[in-house]
């Protein structure tokens, strides 16, 4: 009975210290998407906001410009200890009509952690 209590705290241990490795944050949704992706999804002057909402869930956050137009700005991150592996983020501009504007997609893989515009 000792050995095993000793195995399911070794495997315990073990998910804690690997958890601890690699981290994520953001949006799952943007994650999965290439710019390629974006482009054939979001059209400027006619993708809707609910469109938006519908194709990448809630967004990270909400800010206003000078015309108090609405950008929603999507980011997922993926860590492994204290570098950056893997950044994507999307911002989405939208007119006072509710239509896409303008949108920028970000993406890096790059082991420096720099995000390249796209």
């Amino acid at each position: 009975m000792k050995r095993r209590h000793f195995q399911l705290l070794f495997l315990l241990a073990s998910s804690l210290f690997l958890a601890g490795c690699a981290s994520r944050y953001g949006s799952r949704e943007i994650a999965r998407f290439t710019r390629n992706d974006i482009e054939s999804h979001i059209i400027d002057g006619q993708t809707t906001k609910e469109e938006v909402l519908g194709m990448f869930g809630p967004n990270f956050y909400i800010t206003l410009d000078d015309a108090q137009r609405e950008s929603w700005h999507y980011k997922y991150v993926m860590k492994n200890g204290q570098e950056t592996r893997f950044v994507n983020q999307l911002v989405v501009l939208f007119n006072e009509n509710n239509i896409v504007h303008q949108h920028r997609f970000y993406s890096t893989e790059d082991k420096n952690g720099s995000i390249v515009a796209q």
